[in-house]
């Protein structure tokens, strides 16, 4: 594992105990924002790359969704666990998912890419764990990313781009799809 890997994961383990106080707000408006701009899908897999303790499951709620969270910390995962014991957790590196190929309905990757080493990567593996004709949501701190220069990176790889726009005053938004 590298140091920026070994940093974010050791960040994160320490904080789990206090990351839904500090941001299940902002995270919550940000779903929001999400899904009144698209639907969110009534069945299948859902599929949360760094997602952490779970905060979309509280967005969800009681919706009958398979929902797979993946992250990099062990103590995120064992807190979002400990509240909705109906998901499925994944310690998993983003850039090397252990999930097959065309299993998700929706993917998202909520605040994620601005800790990781290696951006591209990530978004292969989103293309590649995702079906055909599906939503793939990328969000990503403004101050860090340019939206246009994001933009080519996810058509690089095969996306085609919806929609665009600026998310809850500090993250850009990518609505994409995969044919």
């Amino acid at each position: 594992m590298s140091n920026k890997k070994y940093d974010v994961r050791h960040k994160y383990d320490s904080t789990a105990d206090r990351y839904d106080t500090r941001y299940s707000d902002i995270q919550m408006q940000k779903y929001f924002e999400i899904f009144s701009e698209i639907k969110l899908v009534k069945s299948g897999t859902i599929i949360d790359v760094g997602g952490g303790t779970g905060l979309f499951l509280d967005y969800l709620q009681s919706k009958k969704l398979t929902t797979v969270i993946t992250d990099i910390s062990v103590e995120m995962l064992k807190e979002g666990r400990k509240k909705n014991p109906h998901g499925f957790f994944v310690c998993a590196d983003s850039e090397y998912l252990p999930l097959r190929k065309n299993i998700g309905d929706l993917i998202t990757c909520i605040s994620v890419i601005q800790n990781l080493e290696n951006p591209q990567k990530t978004l292969e593996e989103c293309y590649f764990i995702i079906k055909k004709d599906k939503h793939f949501v990328l969000t990503a701190l403004k101050k860090l990313f340019d939206l246009e220069k994001l933009c080519k990176i996810v058509e690089k790889i095969g996306f085609n781009i919806i929609k665009t726009w600026l998310l809850s005053l500090e993250d850009i938004t990518i609505i994409a799809g995969k044919e």
